[in-house]
């Protein structure tokens, strides 16, 4: 092939490169808006229009998508929601989201459009479509929404966790003495079963410095064995209350428990608790390096706490090789720097 053949190939096959890219570019792409499945970049009255086509024409969609629509159109108390979900209601298919999206938008309306249908659905065997229920009661405040929660509580069992779920409606719902009722229905249910952790739980949250809530609390402390299976709770919202009963045993407590949630509780709260010697509870807990979580929590109420040997206690826990690796990445990162922070003690503030 001569010079100039190979010249006028090279052309060629230019032109061929060039001119399949360009085919290529302007071929027709996919430039549909988005389908009603798709809710991005539209408008709250684009979605609204497609929700009535939804529910109201019975456009076909999918659960999900007509749980946004039902849940959307109830907030907007449409006139005709109330009559167009009587055929879903009727034959809501094997999906819950349908029933899910009813208890929620039905919710919207008043009780006379909405108790019974909120009444039924809080009495469904699927236990999502009655938290839905028990979400849409809560949306208005009315004794009968009242009422229709506290039946549905008093019917479960005092173990059953979904007693929990029906607390916040509970509070939403009521007026006047109802609020101090519900205070007595919550903390009962949790004396009922004081051995339930999720119980316990919900109990301190709503209520940490209520009397009646301490003095079971502090019964508690004194009978460990016998609430072991929440005694780190028990521990940590005493601490949490700086409860004195719970100052007069720290020590004691610390010093003889192996359980490590108990030790971390009153450890992270020994700068709220105050307990005398509190030096005393960070050397014990360093006498077990390998419990990396509870001496990084001793460490650092050292650091809160002040104490005048606490650069020390740092520097020797970096020159030693019975201490972790992250643990000394841990000290020298982020409580070195701390020393001269020009914080005063917690305890001597108070």
């Amino acid at each position: 092939m001569t010079k100039r053949s190979a010249n006028i190939l090279k052309v060629v096959v230019s032109f061929a490169i060039f001119g399949g890219v360009l085919w290529f570019a302007l071929q027709p792409r996919d430039t549909k808006l988005p389908t009603i499945e798709d809710p991005r970049g539209k408008s709250l009255n684009e979605l609204l229009a497609e929700d009535r086509k939804i529910i109201f024409e019975q456009k076909k969609a999918s659960p999900s998508r007509t749980y946004n629509a039902l849940v959307r159109l109830g907030q907007q108390r449409e006139e005709k929601f109330p009559e167009a979900i009587k055929p879903l209601l009727a034959s809501p298919g094997d999906d819950p989201l349908i029933l899910r999206g009813i208890a929620r938008g039905i919710g919207f309306f008043d009780d006379v459009v909405a108790l019974d249908t909120l009444k039924n659905l809080s009495g469904h065997p699927n236990l999502d479509v009655r938290k839905e229920a028990y979400t849409g009661l809560s949306y208005k405040r009315s004794p009968a929404r009242f009422e229709t929660l506290l039946q549905r509580f008093q019917a479960l069992s005092p173990s059953d966790s979904e007693r929990l779920d029906l607390v916040r409606p509970l509070q939403k719902t009521a007026a006047g003495n109802d609020l101090a009722k519900v205070r007595s229905i919550v903390v009962d249910t949790w004396l009922e079963a004081p051995n339930n952790r999720a119980q316990i739980g919900f109990v301190i949250s709503l209520y940490p410095n209520d009397i009646e809530v301490q003095k079971q609390l502090v019964k508690m402390l004194k009978s460990p064995s016998e609430f072991k299976a929440v005694y780190d709770l028990v521990v940590k919202a005493l601490a949490s209350s700086q409860n004195p009963e719970l100052k007069k045993i720290a020590w004691k407590l610390f010093s003889e428990t192996k359980d490590n949630r108990v030790r971390g509780n009153l450890l992270s709260n020994l700068n709220r608790l105050c307990p005398e010697n509190r030096i005393n509870f960070v050397q014990e807990a360093l006498k077990e390096p390998g419990q990396g979580s509870v001496v990084q929590v001793a460490l650092t109420q050292l650091v809160e706490m002040k104490h005048p040997e606490t650069k020390k206690i740092l520097g020797d826990i970096l020159g030693q090789d019975a201490y972790p690796a992250n643990l000394k990445s841990f000290v020298e990162t982020s409580l070195m720097p701390r020393l001269d922070d020009g914080r005063a003690d917690p305890c001597q503030r108070k």
